[in-house]
């Protein structure tokens, strides 16, 4: 009778999707929409499907003015074949400054205004979360001193700007070009900021970055925006492009984008994998910290029961100087601040890795797969893991399969083990939480699946693609299981097991946590949350003396840091790898085979390599 039921589900599924697919016509495609349905397809749905457009807000208008002033000085010089001045540009940015304000206003006080009335009232948001959002579309910036800050730094950028650009020897043959690319009978649509000619004949495409996050090359090598405008330049220019370029303003770097191949086809994938789904109407809300910044946070269906009375608190920790953090984040610093520095004060995007990539598509499988109420099938798992398969970080094609074919048996071995007749459709998949704790701290998490056993009791269960099996005992010190029974009793779930799944061994290592356990875990963040508040506090006032507050530590994630070959201690890392278990040696960075006699390494530390 299951059985039936199940396939009667699954065929409700399938006619649904058809009649979406065929019924509902395409939708044009652009790196904007990409990027705003992969965030979270709820956010999406609410600013595309709905019309609800987000409240003005800073950023947005000071990007919008800096492209603004830098398209109309060009059109109005350099396309006619004259040379502006500097005035001129600066005149341009304080035109542009009050006019966008001034049509933001406009804009949202028309049907943006009225649609948000109308969902705000069909929300659960109190009286007051209803004022404060209707509030935001009478104004910008917070205050003048907000605005003030903003518009200066405007001034500096553009005056960098111009002297980059009186030293450029290429010239300006077009701005704002629009261009669109069929792929795979999906449109996509792009604006290209500016086009130069180099002294040869060239062709540059440059697209301009406004805000303070700078890309390492790496990363814009396996962008989406920057692929996608690649592959579109050279299919219309072919020959004649000689790159493409993010500029970032605020550093004054022109980085190029060199795509890497796999990301390329994974991007092209992305774009009819998200169309089709936005055809199918799959609009899932996906929490996370990004929450506190999105404007329908108070219209969101997810913040509501236990977690409704924390909703916005990780922004208002950020806006308030105060320390707020997720566990890994505490664990960066503790593995070592050095690298901690690198990604959280300096703001280095980390490097595509192939660990990350497999341990993402593992996650996602397994989340696609146990959030359905009935178990599927070998095959659609396959097919999830398929859809959800991540090609960043490799370094070809061959390593890439070898990595998918491993993946692939973890997961079939853990199908085999503890899913196949014992299936459970989990209570929660990737649960997020933001709480408050110890000394005025917010701590943020995700638990990647929560199980309601027959017997009523809950169990927390986490994926791990590690290389390396832990035990009952070691895990019995885990301060981030502690992090999560912690976090589920504070909205009323009482959790009475957790355990780590480790797929690469088929292994299951369970332990228990009591509320005599949370004392040593608050003072362990109270310590730490103090000492990374401190460092950071010390850093901004001087600067100059930044690395001697963040010193290198050597751990076992020291083998997959971004930033092993600029460590000082790196040739100690080489000779101490073995003795101290280092995970994902770069190998050109591994030590010398062992003598004859000595032990070979397992298939597991090699493959970690």
């Amino acid at each position: 009778m299951n059985k039936v039921i199940n396939m009667l589900k699954r065929l409700k599924e399938v006619l649904k999707k058809a009649w979406l697919f065929f019924m509902r016509p395409s939708v044009m495609m652009s790196n904007s929409r990409l990027n705003s349905y992969t965030n979270c397809p709820l956010k999406y749905k609410f600013s595309y499907e709905e019309g609800i457009k987000g409240f003005p807000s800073p950023y947005l208008h000071f990007g919008s003015v800096v492209h603004t002033a830098l398209e109309r000085f060009h059109s109005k010089f350099d396309l006619h074949g004259d040379e502006g001045n500097l005035d001129e540009l600066i005149k341009e940015y304080e035109k542009a400054w009050d006019e966008i304000k001034r049509d933001m206003f406009e804009q949202a006080s028309g049907s943006p205004y009225c649609r948000w009335k109308v969902a705000l009232a069909d929300s659960d948001a109190s009286q007051e979360d209803i004022r404060k959002a209707l509030e935001k579309f009478s104004t910008v910036y917070e205050s003048d001193e907000e605005e003030e800050k903003f518009y200066k730094r405007g001034i500096h950028l553009l005056e960098d700007y111009f002297k980059d650009n009186q030293a450029n020897p290429n010239k300006i043959v077009d701005i704002e070009r629009a261009l669109i690319m069929t792929i795979r009978g999906v449109d996509i649509l792009a604006y290209i900021d500016r086009i130069e000619k180099t002294p040869d004949g060239e062709l540059e495409i440059v697209d301009y970055k406004t805000g303070q996050r700078i890309m390492n090359k790496e990363a814009i090598d396996s962008d989406s925006q920057a692929i996608i405008y690649t592959m579109m330049a050279k299919k219309k220019w072919n020959k004649k492009l000689n790159n493409f370029y993010f500029y970032f303003l605020s550093n004054r770097d022109r980085i190029p984008c060199d795509p890497n191949p796999i990301m390329k086809e994974a991007i092209c994938e992305q774009i009819i994998d998200t169309e089709r789904n936005i055809r199918y109407k799959k609009f899932d809300a996906k929490q996370g910290p990004l929450c506190g910044w999105c404007d329908y946070e108070v219209i969101c269906p997810q913040w509501k029961g236990g977690m409704a009375k924390y909703r916005g608190i990780f922004r208002k920790a950020k806006n308030e100087e105060r320390m707020a953090f997720s566990y890994s984040k505490m664990s960066a610093f503790k593995n070592c601040p050095y690298n901690y520095k690198k990604l959280y004060i300096d703001k280095v995007t980390p490097k595509p890795q192939r660990f990350f990539s497999i341990g993402h598509s593992c996650h996602e499988t397994m989340e696609e797969f146990f959030i359905k109420p009935y178990q599927s099938s070998v095959k659609q798992m396959r097919k999830m893991y398929e859809n959800n398969w991540h090609r960043e970080g490799y370094k070809n094609e061959e390593e890439e399969m070898e990595y998918k074919k491993k993946g692939w048996e973890w997961l079939v071995n853990y199908y085999n083990k503890y899913i196949d007749g014992r299936y459970i459709q989990a209570y929660a998949v990737e649960k997020y939480f933001q709480l408050p704790i110890g000394k005025e701290y917010v701590i943020i998490g995700y638990i990647d699946r929560l199980q309601k056993n027959p017997d009523g009791s809950f169990e927390i269960l986490d994926y791990k693609t590690d290389p390396k099996l832990r035990t009952e005992e070691q895990l019995s010190k885990d301060l981030q299981l502690t992090s999560y029974y912690w976090a589920m009793k504070q909205v009323g779930i009482d959790v009475s097991r957790l355990s780590l799944e480790f797929l690469q061994f088929t292994q299951r290592v369970s332990t228990t946590r009591t509320d005599d356990d949370v004392p040593a875990f608050i003072d362990m963040v109270n310590e730490v949350a103090g000492e990374m508040s401190s460092l950071e506090k010390q850093a901004a006032k001087h600067p100059e003396k930044a690395e001697e507050l963040f010193l290198p530590k050597i751990n076992k994630y020291c083998g997959g840091c971004d930033h092993f070959n600029e460590c000082p201690k790196k040739e100690e890392i080489k000779k101490r790898a073995d003795e101290l278990g280092i995970m994902n040696l770069p190998q050109e960075a591994e030590p010398d085979p062992p003598e004859p006699g000595q032990a070979e390494e397992s298939e597991e530390e090699k493959y970690s390599k």
